[in-house]
């Protein structure tokens, strides 16, 4: 794994959240488990390639994601009459 993040903290990242500290760019001040803030490095090559795909999507800033809301039965092979 190249960093460490939980899926709710990874949905809420901001464009703004991605900076450069002493030479180095992380992922700043991110509230975990049980409020716990903290810092996490990101390699190079995930930086340049979340740069490759903010680019390509148009995002200047804001959240990096797009919240999707699924219903149980949207996931569940049965509900689109498959057995």
């Amino acid at each position: 794994m190249a960093s460490a993040g939980g899926v709710v903290e990874v949905t809420t990242l901001r464009l703004e959240d991605l900076q450069l500290r002493e030479g180095h760019w992380v992922i700043a001040d991110l509230r975990g488990k049980g409020g716990h803030i903290r810092t996490i490095p990101v390699p190079q090559w995930v930086k340049e390639a979340v740069d490759s795909w903010t680019a390509g999507a148009g995002i200047t800033s804001g959240p990096l994601t797009k919240q999707a809301k699924f219903g149980i039965t949207a996931l569940h092979p049965r509900s689109s009459g498959q057995s």
